[in-house]
């Protein structure tokens, strides 16, 4: 037995074990061990920010706050920041030191996650640490710009509230046109009141303080803040609300009234290179691309595949070949639109859609795909296909329900809706084919009809329309059949080796 070939063995297996399981990169460990340092210094400066307060405070001016610095405890916040920094160094000596002695690349993710908590703590100890001068200057300014601040908080108290009442009227004149968002209505108008009203309270506080004879400087600072804070809240509270109550007073459909698939063929082109004065085969490929044809062309080629499965050559010189080795399809796929806007309507031109978003609406010609009617938010717009205007049936401001001659309700259109009425040939909508819908489908899956056979595109509604008989979709014959898709009509594989080449 070669016992200095077993040892050198073992001792190369281990190199190369430790090697597969990895270790630390170099950058990382350095960054890792720089920790400690970077706590040192955080420590120097929460110190130099407690000696800095300590001189402060032995200031005159200091007196002015002294009161206020005593009753609320500055100086705790010096010992919570330290507190913050010796969490940080306890993270690092408990978990992350044993870590860093192993190196090992799966704990990377663990010592970053402990470094963010690290970097948490320092943070936090240096805004702890800021506390008492920051709070000591806010309470010197209230002191000087009492008046100021006193003024400032009336005017803008008042601002909202003339904005909460120019909301409150829109919100109002809104309930009585949309009933069904009367109760949605009065709880935005409330939770914008309740931010108003906290408004009003820090307000009266100030007043009361900076009017005073023994005013309460700290008391009237954190009053001042929650006014400045409230008032920024009720204005984007405010801007909000409205827009969503915007959103009310909307209304869109959006119809698929054509579909097509575009389909490019192409070959894929090969060219091969080799050496006449080689003893052996040399044969290299020296391009691989892919050209597009015209159909034509492709039911050339593949006729010619029917005949050389593996591939043909179309070019050919001393040393070199071009075969055609495989042809294909990619597909386009394209919708075109009929949008509903607040009664105005438009036709769109052909709009690239995916694939998967085709095949989900192939069924849906003549729907529906997006509906939103009047009187509901963007949120509850409708993704599932739905006839084509039914989702605006029930609605009081695109008509209303009236009877046939023999008692049957039917759903009548208003003026600017009328279109709707011709759409398919003056069919009408009838109540129990809408209550289904309403009741069943709304808002779950996509409806056909009550017996799945009337609507989309192979419901007799849009086959017996010549509007949609004249589409793209009914020019090509898709209503009589689904057309097979013709992607994989040539080989997906095709294998070949050149002719020629080498001695």
């Amino acid at each position: 037995m070669n016992t200095s070939f077993n040892v050198k063995s073992i001792f190369l297996f281990l190199i190369i074990g430790i090697f597969l399981t990895g270790c630390w990169p170099s950058k990382f460990t350095k960054k890792v061990k720089a920790v400690p340092e970077q706590i040192q210094n955080s420590i120097k400066k929460i110190e130099k920010l407690e000696s800095d307060y300590k001189s402060f405070s032995n200031s005159e001016k200091f007196n002015k706050i002294s009161l206020y610095a005593e009753r609320e405890n500055w100086e705790k916040y010096f010992l919570e920041a330290r507190n913050e920094l010796n969490h940080a160094q306890q993270i690092y000596d408990d978990d992350i030191l044993p870590l860093l002695k192993k190196k090992s690349k799966d704990s990377i993710p663990i010592v970053k996650t402990h470094l963010d908590r690290i970097n948490s703590s320092k943070t936090s100890a240096y805004l702890l640490a800021e506390k008492p001068i920051k709070r000591a200057e806010l309470i010197l300014e209230a002191i000087k710009n009492k008046s100021e601040w006193e003024k400032k908080s009336l005017d803008e108290f008042e601002s909202c509230q003339s904005n909460q009442n120019d909301f409150t009227n829109y919100a109002t004149q809104t309930q009585s046109e949309y009933t069904n968002k009367k109760d949605d209505i009065s709880q935005k108008v409330s939770s914008l009141n309740s931010i108003l009203s906290a408004i009003s309270v820090a307000y009266l506080i100030v007043k009361t303080e900076a009017n005073s004879s023994n005013p309460d400087y700290a008391k009237l600072t954190d009053n001042r803040l929650i006014v400045s804070q409230k008032v920024k809240e009720h204005k984007e509270t405010e801007k909000f609300l409205r827009n969503k109550l915007s959103e009310l007073y909307r209304s869109y459909t959006k119809t698929l009234i054509d579909m097509k698939v575009v389909q490019k063929p192409w070959v894929q082109m090969v060219t091969y290179r080799w050496s006449n004065y080689s003893d052996y085969d040399n044969t290299r490929k020296i391009k691989d691309e892919k050209v597009a044809i015209s159909m034509d062309e492709f039911k050339q080629v593949e006729a010619e595949f029917q005949r050389n499965p593996n591939g043909f050559v179309i070019k050919r010189g001393s040393e070199t070949e071009v075969w055609i080795e495989n042809l294909d399809y990619d597909e386009e796929f394209y919708h075109k639109y009929a949008i509903t806007e607040n009664g105005n309507r438009e036709e769109t031109s052909w709009i690239k859609v995916f694939d998967d978003f085709y095949e989900e609406h192939e069924d849906d010609l003549g729907m529906d795909i997006l509906s939103k009617p009047y009187g509901y938010y963007e949120e509850e717009s409708l993704t599932e296909a739905v006839p084509e205007g039914m989702s605006l049936i029930g609605n009081e401001r695109y008509g209303r329900w009236e009877r046939d001659n023999s008692g049957n309700r039917f759903w009548g259109w208003y003026g600017r809706y009328a279109f709707y009425s011709s759409l398919f040939g003056g069919r009408r909508y009838y109540y129990n084919d809408w209550n289904t819908w309403n009741r069943s489908y709304r808002g779950r899956r996509a409806y056909y009809g009550m017996n799945d056979n009337v609507y989309g595109t192979y419901g007799r509604n849009v086959q017996s329309n010549s509007r949609y008989q004249k589409s793209n979709f009914g020019r090509k014959g898709n209503f009589k059949s689904q057309s097979a898709s013709v992607r994989g009509a040539g080989s997906s594989s095709r294998g070949r080796g050149p002719g020629g080449g080498g001695k």
